[in-house]
């Protein structure tokens, strides 16, 4: 605690509060600061600290003086929450940060008492007060630490209980207009100063928002309105008092005032830092000089508010003209990417919408080749021809070789056979002659002196004749390629040639498509041959690709 109390003031004296006698702090440390004889609340600059401190609690060695636990209830956390320890000081508007402190939704604080305890009146009188900051109390539970083994063993037998397990005793709630706790209400039958405590906890009644910037309720300083004086180091009517670096010594002590240094490394100076976080005399021309508030107001106190608005905390529009996008004022939900109303740490936050190359609002789509292009791109919806040269058409090559509509009376129906016959069944063998496929003697005549060889497979991976589909003579057949075409099983011709020789290096399928090797599968060939007797031989059938 000792430790506790030598940061603390020596915070005070940095901040210039030393050698003063109208603060919150000394003013309730039992010392004559300013060496004018008077002490705390005896002295008129204390007496005139603003929200009537010392009017209440006219002895300021009553006040909590120091800060145990603080714990907010919210994500917003008061930075320095030392602001409900020593006399109430608040006065509105204020950026002071030792004001008060706020406790967020269901947050927890903990003040104790080191120059005096809490006790009982013995009569129907408050025994304890606590300073809000506003027109009235938000509701708040309150707690007691008892002091020794006998107070304890009283609140036992009394039905009150130490629920959380942490050492303090629930009472009873403050709110609306109550301010003050009567421990004779909860515990009557005792003499004045037989029950006592040195802390006291106050709990926030989570029944609000995390909104704002101080949200749950706003201490501001808490009074044992009925006390029993100890010195700092716990003695009654001891002679240790607080010096103005925060050690408990008597003031004979050489240590006295010896442990503290102000900003500028002095000790016991007199340079503070100001409202500007600048470290300089107070005397200095440039004392808070040196920082400007939103409005352009030397150590202003406007503020930028949730809104976006540059206003005073104390005016009514304060945080009050925003709302997101689901009609929470100053939520948290916004609109994402996808058009969505969603608090940003939503699972689904910009993941509702996303193109066919997963993009979230992306402009890619799929085409009617089934390609996943921007409609813009040029090769939107170029990507597929029917055999008649129709983006996505929907002409097919018939079983007699002709590129017609499926639903053409003509479909299928304007072939002859090699013997002539409508849509009959014979073919020239790969010996030359006309025959049904299923005759005895299909594909024997020429068994022995085959003039033209189609393979049945290639390799898109592979070079030379083994990477494309060539198909083969015997050296002493004269003939030529008529024509030469290739499509994919849904009738899309893919590729073409016409008029060229047997040993042609550059007219043969190497398995491409607009640039781009196909995927591996069965594909149909049409191969139309002339030779030099005058014969023509027409050749159909299936190439499977391979990688």
């Amino acid at each position: 605690m000792k430790r506790i109390f030598s940061i603390l003031m020596m915070c005070i004296t940095t901040l210039g509060l030393a050698a003063q006698e109208n603060t919150s702090l000394t003013c309730g440390d039992g010392i004559d600061n300013d060496g004018d004889g008077l002490i705390d609340c005896m002295d008129d600059d204390c007496a005139q600290l603003d929200n009537d401190g010392c009017e209440i609690c006219s002895d300021g060695l009553s006040f909590a003086d120091v800060l145990i636990e603080y714990i907010s209830g919210c994500p917003n956390a008061d930075p320095e929450p030392e602001g409900a320890i020593g006399v109430s000081d608040y006065f509105g508007g204020s950026s002071d940060p030792y004001e008060m402190v706020f406790l967020g939704q269901g947050g927890i604080l903990k003040l104790g008492f080191t120059n005096n305890l809490l006790s009982n009146s013995g009569d129907d009188q408050q025994d304890l007060w606590v300073f809000e900051v506003g027109p009235l109390v938000e509701s708040s539970n309150l707690a007691l630490r008892p002091y020794d083994a006998y107070t304890e063993s009283e609140l036992t037998l009394n039905g009150l209980g130490d629920i959380n397990g942490d050492g303090f005793y629930e009472f009873g709630n403050i709110s609306g207009s109550t301010s003050g706790l009567d421990i004779d209400q909860y515990m009557p039958g005792y003499t004045a100063g037989q029950l006592k405590f040195d802390a006291v906890e106050i709990q926030d009644v989570d029944d609000g928002s995390c909104g704002g910037s101080t949200p749950g309720a706003d201490i501001d300083a808490v009074c044992a309105l009925f006390s029993i004086d100890n010195d700092c180091g716990g003695n009654s009517n001891g002679g240790l008092v607080l010096d103005d670096c925060g050690e408990c010594l008597d003031p004979d002590d050489p240590n006295f005032n010896q442990s503290c240094a102000d900003c500028n490394g002095t000790p016991n100076g007199t340079f503070v830092l100001d409202g500007c976080n600048e470290c300089l005399d107070p005397e200095d021309p440039d004392f808070n000089q040196s920082c400007l508030d939103c409005n352009g107001t030397p150590n202003g106190t406007f503020l930028i508010d949730n809104c976006g608005n540059c206003l005073d905390p104390n005016d009514p529009s304060f945080n009050q003209d925003c709302t997101d996008c689901n009609g929470t004022p100053n939520g948290n939900f916004i609109v994402d990417q996808c058009g969505e109303c969603l608090d940003p740490d939503d699972e689904n936050f910009n993941l509702s919408c996303a193109d066919c190359i997963g993009t979230p609002n992306g402009t890619f789509v799929l085409d009617e080749c089934n390609e996943c292009l921007d409609p813009d791109d040029p090769d939107f919806n170029q990507s597929c021809l029917d055999c008649n040269g129709t983006p996505n058409g929907t002409f097919l090559i018939d079983n007699c070789g002709n590129c017609l509509e499926p639903d053409d009376p003509s479909f299928n129906q304007s072939c002859l056979d090699c013997n002539g016959e409508i849509n009959g069944s014979a073919v020239f063998d790969e010996c030359g002659i006309c025959l049904d496929p299923n005759d005895p003697e299909f594909n024997q005549s020429c068994a022995e002196n085959m003039d033209i060889y189609i393979p049945n497979v290639f390799s898109i991976i592979e070079e030379g004749p083994n990477g494309r589909l060539q198909i083969f003579k015997d050296f002493q057949t004269s003939a030529s390629i008529h024509s030469y075409q290739i499509f994919d099983r849904w009738g899309n011709q893919i590729y073409q040639r016409s008029n060229f020789e047997f040993d042609s290096e550059t007219d043969w399928w190497n398995g491409q498509f607009q640039g781009e090797y196909v995927l591996p599968g069965v594909f149909v060939y049409l191969i139309e041959i002339h030779f030099a007797s005058g014969d023509t031989q027409i050749l159909k059938g299936d190439i499977t690709v391979l990688e």
